[in-house]
């Protein structure tokens, strides 16, 4: 009897049929778990989940907890508005000194 030899499928072609968008989601769940795959700690968008706008990695810790671009982005608008209130609202250096001046004169 001959024996009928199977045909092995290549590597590429066992790819396409394993990394279909759930198997990745799912993956990427796994990996979010035990920390595998670096993690944004605003967003939590992550290699197989990014943000949808798309983003890249800004800072990552040993932990593979990091911040992404857009996150970044944000985080840095927020505090320049904030910087821009507190020069406008904070007392002048001048006036500061005015007034330690005058405490110390009263003691």
């Amino acid at each position: 009897m001959a024996t009928k030899k199977e045909k092995v499928p290549s590597i590429p072609a066992v790819r396409r049929r394993i990394e279909t968008p759930a198997v990745l989601k799912v993956m990427a769940e796994i990996e979010k778990l035990i920390h595998l795959e670096p993690v944004c700690i605003k967003c939590g968008c992550t290699e197989y989940d990014p943000c949808p706008e798309g983003c890249a990695w800004v800072f990552l810790n040993k932990q593979n907890e990091g911040l992404c671009s857009v996150c970044m982005e944000k985080l840095q608008a927020t505090v320049g508005k904030r910087v821009g209130w507190m020069r406008k609202n904070a007392p002048r250096p001048d006036a500061i000194d005015t007034h330690i001046d005058e405490s110390r004169r009263q003691s």
